[in-house]
């Protein structure tokens, strides 16, 4: 009997490469063979595999309409009054603000990633519900080649003589930018070696990567990596020896109720 095929590569299409692997176990293999350092890669878990990598924000207001986003934010700005403890660290822009506001249960136009691929696929299994979709999925999207593209982007923009724009701000560049704040508000974001994107015209990753790399077939801008729903128990159990749990991964309260409640729920965790 021959050997299990580990995954199955789609041809890439439009900068999108999507990877089916057969068991989590080949999940290493998949990292250190077939990516390379310098792409820069940044990760993301999601518990369904028909999922888009879209924003909460983008979920429930229209990409178009940034009046209405901009009295969102201002109106957490206002809410958070009082509630980030004595002496609160200066949030410098609204990128801290949307940041701040992230991991707080507000709709934001950032979409959470990590710099650990390990960490991406513990958020990808770690909830027990009942999925229709027999496979989770794993996004590594190449901060490397959406850099370039950024700078191709401004670049023709000046190009195109509109300085005075740039310079006051009244343009709005379809640009994928890479968001870390400096605050130190966010323990979370620290310990999960965390980061987030921000499509400056709004819309899903996969839509801003297909745009902008349109004729892209030989580079995997974002790779998108399914595994097996099945594989959950033993993924965790691997995971929690590496010491990647809810315990590590959120230093409070309820990082600590998740870990032992998951301690009862998984034999042998």
């Amino acid at each position: 009997m021959g050997r299990r095929e580990r995954w199955k590569e789609k041809p890439i299409k439009k900068g999108v490469l999507e990877v089916e692997i057969s068991a989590w176990r080949y999940l290493s293999d998949y990292f250190f063979q077939r990516t390379k350092e310098n792409e820069r890669l940044c990760w993301r878990g999601q518990r369904r595999d028909d999922w888009r990598l879209e924003t909460s924000l983008d979920r429930v207001l229209p990409e178009s309409d940034d009046a209405a986003r901009a009295e969102h934010l201002e109106r957490f700005k206002y809410a958070a009054r009082g509630r980030r403890g004595e002496n609160p660290p200066r949030l410098e822009n609204d990128n801290d603000w949307w940041s701040l506001g992230q991991h707080h249960a507000l709709d934001t136009p950032l979409l959470d990633w990590s710099e650990s691929p390990w960490v991406a696929a513990y958020f990808a299994f770690y909830q027990d519900r009942s999925y229709p979709t027999k496979r989770r999925a794993i996004y590594a999207l190449s901060r490397a080649l959406v850099e370039e593209r950024n700078n191709t982007i401004k670049q023709d923009t000046l190009e195109d003589e509109m300085t005075y724009l740039l310079e006051n701000d009244d343009l709005c560049l379809d640009v994928l930018e890479f968001v870390r704040p400096m605050s130190d508000d966010n323990q979370r974001l620290l310990v999960q070696g965390g980061l987030f994107t921000k499509v400056a015209r709004g819309g899903s990753i996969e839509d801003w990567v297909k745009r902008q790399f349109p004729k892209e077939r030989k580079c995997a801008v974002l790779r998108k990596l399914t595994i097996p729903n099945a594989d959950r128990v033993e993924l965790l159990k691997a995971l929690n020896r590496m010491n990647i749990n809810h315990s590590t991964l959120f230093p409070d309260l309820i990082g600590a109720s998740i870990y032992c409640n998951m301690r009862n729920n998984i034999d042998g965790y």
